[in-house]
């Protein structure tokens, strides 16, 4: 038995068969990857190729970059009349990540959701 044989296939296998079961005709509606089925805005393809242009390709800070922290924060005052300190607020790379930090401050070690 392969010491490798219990570490579970790459999610992003699933990319692959998605597409094998669609050149058959079927219509499949993903949920597992963030790959919208329309093209981006050019606007945003254009401030893209601007920023890689200006050297701005790291990752960003661990809590999102502070400019949109800041505005994240003026924007839920002025349209929800809540205010929230900046450290309360987190800009996740992404849904799963949101998912999972949400349950991490929500949870103990060893309770299931």
């Amino acid at each position: 038995m392969s010491r490798l044989s219990g570490v579970p296939v790459s999610p992003v296998y699933l990319v692959e068969y998605v597409r094998m079961v669609e050149r058959r005709g079927i219509r499949v509606t993903r949920f597992d990857v963030a790959e919208p089925l329309f093209d981006p805005p050019r606007e945003a393809v254009e401030d893209t190729l601007k920023a890689i242009g200006e050297g701005v390709y790291r990752y960003s800070p661990p809590r999102g970059l502070p400019e949109l922290v800041e505005a994240v924060s003026r924007f839920l005052e002025r349209t929800r009349g809540v205010e929230y300190d900046e450290e309360e607020i987190i800009i996740t790379p992404g849904g799963k990540f949101a998912v999972y930090a949400a349950f991490a401050s929500l949870l103990k070690p060893g309770e299931a959701a």
